[in-house]
């Protein structure tokens, strides 16, 4: 009888890798979560911490507390203040705080508020001559306006307006709204936001508007988003009318969440729809209109039931542009697109739930975002700082963070003809000595699936260094035998974690 031959083999192990998960586990269910790919290793995506709650504002521990928005003006300074001021709605109030000092100043008086305490501001918009307007949507027929002065603090107050926005932005020396359940945009007088013309200063596009916006890093040109499709205008100078349609031009997707458009870095990303093709994330630069889902992540976006409860954001890190789309309802999760390499990726809160971070707004060397407010597993609202050199989720302010799961799911080792083989081990390089003044011992935990993903086996811990230098090996050996082989690795570390791709050793 003659004996069987055995062959080694090293099959390559994507440990840097993104998810490509398929429609179904068995083609892929390769994913990774709160990690993103750079230079072919996987590195953290950032952590984040509690800088100022709601006790900062002169609120009391037990009032009920809201924080709406947080923007940073590029033009409007104020007396006494860095460069570096950003301002905060909360309740009905707004507030101004200078970076470097964290120590917030309310704006508005008991006279000028926003109308009540549930007032939401579905945008911000601000001109050049030191005034920001503050839209409060369909439910009020004034908007907010803040407006500058060359000594003390801008001072607030509600303007009535002609018409009822659902939408504001600036534009070329206009401010320009979108009209409520209407096909009407309108521009208010040049250099003015109080005026806004009944007659000759609109035109009507053949949809029900959702938003309008300038695309940054494009001149003049003006995107008109609806909800069956996208028309761009470009502001012509002409006396009649400023703005004229780009005729030739037309995105057939419209928009299924205004809370899902984001824009920045000369392009413009939101979660569209078409009749004839169902929901999909699209992105443009101005030209034509780009899909950016796959066949994994269209059938994620299949499950959505309810589109209103998705919002989106651009997020820059370490030059990788990252589109972060959330969904709250139903099967929540959240996304995250890198326009520099391509590759999808998840994010999670330290549960495993959805990402906490919602439109961060930059500053030095990170972001800024709000949480709105205090919720059931005592995490606080407040104004939160978001950055690469923080490594865990930190909800209260001078306190230890939780721990951010970090996960990877690998490439399937199979071959063609489904033999069997023996995993003999398991390497990839890694970067330890990272964790040092942590009290939590750094560790890599495998399991394997030898059924191509539908189970898998106790946990293997390698332990790390705290303290160490350059680069280090992990390691593991005697793993199964399979005809489909699914590694899945676990990064536990309050320090940072850099890992690159490995060779599972087997035998055929």
């Amino acid at each position: 009888m003659k004996a069987k031959v055995t062959t080694a083999q090293e099959l390559p192990v994507v440990v840097a890798g993104s998810c490509t998960f398929g429609r179904y586990p068995k083609i892929s269910d390769e994913e990774t979560t709160n990690m993103y790919v750079a230079d072919n290793w996987l590195v953290p995506f950032p952590g984040y911490k509690c800088i100022l709650d709601k006790e900062d504002f002169g609120y009391d521990s037990t009032d009920t507390v809201i924080f709406k928005k947080i923007y940073k003006s590029s033009k409007i300074f104020v007396s006494g203040l860095s460069d570096k001021t950003f301002y905060v709605v909360v309740n009905d109030k707004i507030f101004v705080f200078d970076s470097d000092y964290l120590d917030p100043i309310e704006i508005t008086d008991g006279a000028h508020k926003l109308p009540s305490i549930d007032t939401k501001i579905y945008s911000i918009a601000e001109n050049s001559s030191g005034q920001i307007i503050f839209c409060y949507g369909s439910e009020y027929d004034v908007i907010g306006v803040l407006t500058q002065h060359i000594t003390g603090l801008p001072t607030f107050e509600n303007v009535t307006t002609p018409y009822r926005f659902t939408n504001i932005t600036y534009q070329d020396g206009y401010f320009i709204g979108v009209v409520k359940n209407s096909t009407e945009w309108r521009l208010a007088l040049a250099n003015e936001l109080t005026t806004w013309p009944t007659s000759a200063n609109f035109l009507s596009k053949a949809d029900i508007l959702q938003c309008c916006l300038p695309l940054p890093g494009k001149g003049s040109q003006l995107f008109l988003i609806g909800s069956s499709h996208i028309e761009s205008w470009v502001n012509v100078g002409s006396s009649l009318f400023p703005y004229q349609r780009n005729t030739g031009y037309s995105i057939d997707y419209g928009c299924l969440s205004t809370e899902s458009i984001a824009y920045g870095d000369e392009v413009v990303v939101w979660l569209g729809y078409s009749a004839n093709m169902g929901p999909v994330i699209m992105y443009s630069d101005g030209g034509a209109a780009k899909s950016i889902s796959t066949d994994g992540i269209n059938y994620l976006l299949s499950t959505v039931t309810n589109f209103k409860y998705c919002n989106g954001f651009l997020y820059k890190d370490s030059g990788h542009l990252f589109y972060v789309l959330n969904n709250s309802a139903d099967n929540p999760f959240t996304i995250a697109y890198d326009f520099s390499t391509d590759k999808f990726f998840f994010l999670t809160d330290e549960n495993g739930d959805n990402y906490q971070v919602k439109d961060p707004v930059f500053n030095e060397n990170g972001y800024f975002f709000l949480r709105e407010r205090d919720d059931e597993q005592a995490r606080p609202g407040g104004v939160y700082f978001m950055s690469s050199s923080l490594n865990t989720y930190g909800y209260i302010k001078d306190s230890a963070g939780f721990v951010i799961p970090k996960h990877r799911t690998c490439n399937h080792l199979r071959f063609s003809d489904s033999s069997t083989f023996i995993v003999n081990n398991l390497t990839f390089t890694i970067e330890q000595g990272n964790a040092e003044g942590t009290t939590l011992s750094p560790s890599v935990e495998l399991t394997v699936s030898m059924d191509g993903g539908k189970t898998f086996s106790y946990k293997a811990i390698s332990y790390m260094l705290n303290k160490a230098s350059g680069l280090s090996k992990i390691m593991f050996w005697n793993l199964g035998y399979a005809n489909d082989a699914v590694f899945r690795i676990d990064f536990i570390s309050e320090g940072r974690v850099a890992a690159t791709n490995g060779l599972a050793s087997i035998i055929r």
